[in-house]
């Protein structure tokens, strides 16, 4: 089975799995999108003991657990945002633990384990909120949601296609030497085009409004896609992992999603 026929059937099933969870329960979303952030984060974590970083696993992993389940439930309304403060204490568990370790980059150690927590759990628990930007309890919409990863996934899946056929002046070589300008011009008309059809099935929060997402899934997703790279690059690794035929690993789907979801739920608290 070719690698393209591998990515395409891949992509097909979990954007599926995806959109299901929406579209039948938010709880059933949080459950698939909590198991999506403990892979993650373990895939960052392992590939940070590549650099000869050793991050505190257990104590990141609880850390960005409680965070993303607090989330989960304050979306669903059975917490308070004050409620959300409790995260501060299982922020500190990072130190705690690294204090009884014996380590010769103890500073490191620290640093990357909190960067598994904001640079993963932070943007996909976010994402829970898009259609409740201001933190208040009321019926779920997933429209926005819905949108938001199609405008995504149509910028990544148009850029790749045009790129890897008509790609021929290299975006950035240093970085990642198989992106073109050819196919990233391809993602942002695309998407931008898009978000008009997005617009018509989604009707909150309205065209213009789809049009700025589209926007900066554009930019941000491009940038989120441009640093996981920077990271294997730099580690002189392929793929984050293999979880996903065709794709590699978590952080490769979901490169693009952990830089936009936050501008993007900036932008939805905002202007909505």
């Amino acid at each position: 089975m070719s690698n393209f026929l591998k990515r395409t059937l891949t992509g097909i099933a979990f954007s599926a799995a995806i959109v299901f969870s929406l579209l039948i329960d938010l709880r059933l979303f949080i459950l698939l999108f909590f198991l999506i952030t403990l892979a993650g984060m373990l895939e960052f974590y392992k590939l940070s003991c590549l650099m000869d970083v050793r991050p505190n696993i257990v104590a990141g992993l609880i850390a960005g657990s409680v965070l993303f389940l607090s989330s989960g439930l304050l979306a669903l309304g059975y917490l308070k945002t004050n409620d959300m403060l409790l995260n501060l204490i299982t922020m500190t568990l990072p130190i705690i633990f690294e204090i009884y370790r014996k380590s010769k980059n103890p500073i490191a150690n620290i640093a990357f384990t909190y960067f598994g927590i904001f640079y993963i759990a932070a943007p996909l628990a976010l994402l829970l909120f898009f259609p409740n930007s201001n933190f208040l309890t009321h019926d779920f919409y997933p429209g926005i949601l819905l949108g938001f990863f199609a405008l995504v996934w149509i910028n990544d899946s148009a850029a790749y296609l045009v790129g890897s056929k008509f790609g021929r002046t290299l975006f950035f070589e240093r970085i990642s030497p198989r992106k073109t300008w050819e196919g990233a011009i391809a993602g942002a008309v695309v998407t931008l085009a898009a978000s008009y059809c997005v617009s018509l099935l989604a009707s909150e929060p309205g065209f213009h409004h789809w049009l700025i997402i589209a926007a900066i899934v554009v930019v941000f997703s491009t940038l989120g896609d441009l640093f996981e790279s920077l990271i294997k690059r730099s580690l002189n690794v392929k793929d984050s992992g293999r979880m996903l035929p065709g794709h590699g690993g978590i952080l490769d789907r979901f490169d693009g999603i952990l830089l936009a979801a936050p501008i993007v739920f900036v932008y939805l608290n905002f202007a909505l």
